[in-house]
Formats: structure tokens, C-alpha cells, sequence
């Protein structure tokens, strides 16, 4: 399967009362835009963050935590 990249990667930041802005978002965008979409949330580094079973839930997308050399694609979340 070919990969194919985005037409543009969006990056999405904030903090500890973000979490209901992300889900708003998801919420409200198509699942087929062509686009990537990165969030980061500001967490404390001991913290075990469940934002990508929280933000599957509002979306169609496939969300995937972000890695190195990871591949960035369409209709894609991270």
C-alpha cells in the first residue's frame, strides 16, 4: 500500500483544559481531509496519558501516539 502524505500537517496545542477543545474539533471536522492533524497536550512527565483512547472516540480517523520516524499520513491523528 502506498503511502501517500498529507496536503498539510495541523498542529493542535494546550494544556490541562484543552481536552474538551480536542474533542470539539474532532467532533466537528469530516474524517477524509487530506490533512494531518498533531496534537500535544501539556501533561506531567509522570503522568500516563489516554488521549488516544479518548480522541478515537471522536473521531473516524485512525489517532496513533507520535514516535520517531514515524510516518505522517493523511487523515491521519497523533
Amino acid at each position: 500500500m502506498k503511502t501517500v502524505p498529507p496536503s498539510f500537517i495541523v498542529g493542535i496545542g494546550g494544556s490541562a483544559g484543552a481536552l474538551a477543545a480536542f474533542k470539539n474539533l474532532l467532533d466537528a471536522l469530516p474524517s477524509q481531509t487530506g490533512m494531518a492533524f498533531v496534537f500535544v497536550a501539556h501533561l506531567m512527565p509522570s503522568a500516563s496519558s489516554q488521549l488516544v483512547q479518548i480522541l478515537s472516540r471522536h473521531t473516524k480517523m485512525k489517532v496513533m501516539l507520535a514516535s520517531e520516524a514515524l510516518p505522517i499520513r493523511r487523515n491521519h491523528v497523533y
